[in-house]
């Protein structure tokens, strides 16, 4: 189980708290869960780096999160508007390096609890 760092949320968005637990899952290497977010036409870019469509890619390149050994995942804002939502944050890495990062959902509707189907994540190597 990995360290993790967010404010409290008033709870009246529950787009942010599925964003929140989507984000957790992946941190902890819970792919099982991750997946119960996602489309079976999920579409991640990672951008400037790889693209991913279907659920089954989607869920090759999750298992290749295992290698980034996270141990601490810091939350520090979470927005969401209509189908579309935003986390960004810090991830400590096993290695000793912190990660910037940025991900953009949009989800299939703007209904409460609706499936993620695409997600564009910004990733930056922080220096020491």
């Amino acid at each position: 189980m990995i360290n993790v760092i967010c404010a409290e949320d008033c709870g009246n968005a529950p787009k942010k708290q599925q964003l929140k637990d989507y984000t957790i899952a992946c941190a902890n290497n819970n792919f099982s869960s991750a997946a119960a977010f996602v489309t079976d036409t999920i579409v991640w870019d990672i951008v400037g780096q790889e693209r991913f469509e279907g659920i089954s890619q989607y869920t090759q390149a999750l298992e290749r999160l295992k290698e980034e050994n996270i141990t601490e995942l810091h939350i520090e804002n979470i927005i969401t508007h209509g189908n579309t939502g935003a986390i960004n944050g810090t991830k400590k890495l096993g290695n000793g390096t912190t990660i910037a990062f940025c991900d953009v959902f949009i989800f299939t509707s703007t209904r409460r609890n609706s499936s993620i189907k695409a997600i564009s994540s910004y990733r930056i190597p922080l220096c020491s």
